[in-house]
């Protein structure tokens, strides 16, 4: 590996040479991506389609409906707006994140066969121009990849019900930006991807599924920890008025961004070593023991210092 600094000619060279090799792979991560979100799409739809046609006819016929929702859902539509917004983009979310998790988990593909690792470890380029190309596919391609699939899907969609449901006219494109949520979870899924990019560099086969799986494990671990602090302090302290959706909004997004910072430090100094056996003793992996302690002490730090202050106030 090039030990030089950043060479944007010699980037290009390399970006139009892994581009050249991996084009199919790109559009196969695309077919995948507009396939699910049809039929997730479609499912969502189909439902509330069903529902609101089922209510007509039994309007026609004098048979009572039970609920008046479906004039909401008509109202919504003569407006030219979509009902589905808010279940559309949720979904769209959680899927976002685990494509980018999926495409993460290929970020440093060459290591998993220790032919293309040899290959890749000879090849002239630096170890910054390595992992910004893998950043670009990985990140910045895949993303372009699924907001032109998730559009797609949406209009397929809308063909799809208005040619099975002729008479009933509720589809329409989805307002991506009015989702409240959508910052929180874009943030989110990309934080998710870093560290299963940093996991490529730890385990070789099967990085996504041996990632997922440790992921949970601690992921369950400190939230249970925190929880479980968190409710017996604030019981404790008779906090009644405790605002839970801002403390949890704050400190999600502190997390989030101290994960993807950390992720992708992390990965890059990971790459920066890289050999044809995995090691685990450097300090990248003391590191992530550092961090993880950390974890436990904040998980009960964190409870006690803002009933402290509450309780203060």
């Amino acid at each position: 590996m090039n030990k030089n600094t950043f060479n944007p000619v010699r980037f290009m060279h390399y970006l139009r040479k892994n581009w050249t090799e991996n084009g199919i792979r790109h559009l196969f991560h695309f077919l995948i991506a507009y396939v699910l979100l049809t039929a997730l799409f479609l499912f969502i739809d189909y439902g509330r389609t069903v529902y609101v046609t089922q209510s007509l006819d039994d309007e026609r016929q004098g048979i009572a409906v039970k609920t008046d929702n479906y004039k909401v859902l008509l109202t919504l539509a003569a407006e030219g707006h979509e009902s589905l917004n808010t279940p559309i983009s949720a979904t769209t979310a959680t899927v976002f994140a685990l494509f980018l998790a999926y495409t993460g988990s290929r970020f440093f593909r060459a290591s998993k066969l220790r032919q293309n690792l040899i290959t890749d470890l000879t090849l002239p380029v630096s170890a910054s121009e390595k992992f910004a190309m893998c950043w670009l596919q990985a990140t910045f391609i895949s993303s372009l990849l699924f907001a032109l699939a998730a559009m797609l899907a949406d209009f397929t969609r809308i063909e799809l019900i208005h040619h099975i449901f002729p008479n009933t006219d509720l589809a329409y494109p989805v307002e991506w930006f009015n989702y409240s949520y959508l910052p929180d979870e874009l943030l989110q899924a990309y934080a998710v991807q870093a560290l299963f990019i940093l996991g490529t560099t730890y385990w070789r086969n099967n990085p996504f599924q041996t990632t997922f799986c440790v992921l949970m494990l601690l992921g369950t671990f400190y939230y249970g920890l925190f929880i479980w602090n968190m409710f017996a302090i604030v019981k404790e302290a008779n906090l009644k008025n405790f605002d839970w959706q801002a403390f949890y909004g704050h400190l999600g997004i502190g997390l989030n961004v101290f994960l993807l910072v950390f992720g992708y430090v992390m990965s890059y100094l990971r790459i920066r070593r890289v050999s044809l056996i995995v090691s685990w003793k450097d300090r990248t992996s003391l590191a992530l023991l550092a961090v993880a302690v950390a974890g436990l002490i904040l998980c009960c730090w964190i409870p006690c210092d803002t009933a402290a202050r509450l309780t203060a106030q």
